[in-house]
């Protein structure tokens, strides 16, 4: 728990995740334990789930805001420009978490809400950075999106960005990312014909 003691909780084989987040939750005197829930320690520190709640023995775990809640959170900062690059920068530090990646993608605007930035906001260079990152993590890890689903907009951003470069200063995850993003559009074969055009 941030900034307070730890509570040691046995966690039964056939124990819930739901039953021990709300003996916890019990404990400290917190009222609603569905906005909880737990993650292991050990990097890459994913959300523990069910399935792998057998990987539980002996490793230590954190009790933290369930994925559901923090992408309430983050789609809160994306409401607002002086709060984009901040939202995208803590969605872009979870994505690569399946089970995160999996509830951004199928909760309330789902992957159009980055479309919509891309599109519609004037993001700054390192806010680019960091939804290239969002969008090569979350179609990675999650199970419900592909290659398939990447918009040809977002790889005439990419294309353009490659190709007028702004020397030493250009961001170096921008360009890391947006090559990764491409390489594996291309692998899927959707965006081979796209990406051989727009970048010479």
């Amino acid at each position: 728990r941030d900034g307070g003691k730890g509570e040691l909780v046995f966690l039964g084989s056939d124990q819930p995740l739901t039953d021990a987040i709300a003996q916890v939750c019990l404990t400290w005197g917190f009222p609603d334990a569905s906005i909880f829930a737990l993650k292991f320690n050990e990097p890459p520190g994913y959300y523990v789930m069910e399935v792998t709640k057998k990987e539980l023995s002996g490793k230590l775990v954190t009790m933290c805001h369930s994925p559901f809640k923090v992408c309430q959170e983050i789609r809160e900062k994306f409401k607002y420009p002086t709060t984009v690059e901040l939202g995208l920068k803590d969605l872009s530090e979870k994505a690569s978490d399946p089970t995160f990646a999996d509830v951004f993608v199928t909760t309330e605007g789902g992957l159009s809400e980055l479309n919509d930035l891309l599109e519609k906001e004037k993001l700054t260079e390192k806010a680019f950075a960091y939804l290239l990152q969002v969008w090569l993590d979350i179609t990675l890890h999650s199970n419900h999106i592909s290659w398939e689903s990447l918009p040809s907009s977002i790889i005439s951003k990419i294309a353009g960005y490659i190709n007028n470069p702004k020397g030493p200063q250009q961001d170096r995850l921008a360009i890391r990312a947006g090559l990764q993003v491409l390489e594996n559009a291309v692998i899927s074969g959707i965006a081979y014909s796209q990406v051989i055009r727009e970048i010479p």
